[in-house]
């Protein structure tokens, strides 16, 4: 028999189950996805430019969060999250199931945002800009790494110490109160990649097109390749941006 929820915003036992299988599916397949770049990265070691590596850990981020989602689809306390059992924000010294699946959830997606971003950067460097610092990738690398995990580090902590992680709604995030922790620690970061890599994308487009008729022997495929990244992670994020929206203005 169905249970219905006490709170308006709650969904009942049959929506549940479908919300529950509609995230695990998505997970699912973003596992697979990942998982199929990371594990090609492993087998073959005889080629790891640094595109590749940034890559390897965009694909690292994505696997952590997706695997976050799964294991709460799976968990019986999932549903009792959604069901009357509200969680309270995140306490100094207090880590509840919904408060530390908030914090990890914001961490890895924060950081696959970001490396998304560090994609973009790292073709403007070395392509549009040909700076210096790109003729140095592993020291690119480090500056990236400290770059994308401390400042997921500290906006979790931000977040912790402001007590704006637990229940939000139907899952655990930033909680609805705090619409502009959500703001600045989310869509903003989403915003700027967005807007920056679209504009590396139509630099370096105009850069190889120029390069192509200079040189007049280059193929299609040569001209294309080097902005496929970029451009696949825009139109990605861009369409989880448009969901993120959507979800977040009709349950809160």
């Amino acid at each position: 028999m169905d249970v219905a929820c006490d709170e308006p915003d709650d969904f009942d036992a049959a929506s549940l189950d479908t919300l529950k299988i509609a995230t695990i599916s998505s997970a699912s397949l973003s596992i697979l996805g990942s998982g199929f770049i990371i594990l090609t990265y492993i087998i073959i070691r005889t080629h790891r430019p640094l595109s590749l590596q940034i890559l390897f850990w965009l694909s690292i981020s994505d696997l952590c969060s997706s695997l976050i989602y799964i294991i709460d689809g799976l968990s019986p306390e999932s549903e009792l999250m959604s069901c009357g059992a509200r969680e309270q924000p995140l306490l100094a010294g207090e880590f509840t199931y919904c408060s530390v699946k908030a914090a990890t959830i914001q961490f890895f997606t924060l950081a696959a945002i970001l490396w998304t971003g560090a994609v973009a950067s790292n073709l403007h460097l070395g392509l549009v800009a040909q700076s210096r610092i790109a003729r140095k990738p592993q020291q690119l690398l480090m500056y990236m790494h400290c770059c994308v995990w401390g400042i997921a580090a500290i906006v979790v902590v931000l977040c912790a110490q402001n007590r704006a992680l637990g229940r939000a709604g139907q899952w655990c995030w930033i909680l609805e109160e705090d619409q502009w922790h959500r703001l600045v620690f989310y869509y903003l970061p989403l915003l700027l990649v967005l807007f920056y890599s679209t504009g590396v994308y139509t630099l370096t487009r105009r850069h190889l097109l120029a390069m192509h008729m200079a040189a007049r022997g280059n193929s299609v495929e040569v001209r294309c390749t080097g902005s496929g990244y970029t451009l696949t992670c825009t139109c990605i994020w861009a369409w989880a941006c448009a969901c993120a929206c959507t979800c977040t203005c009709a349950y809160t």
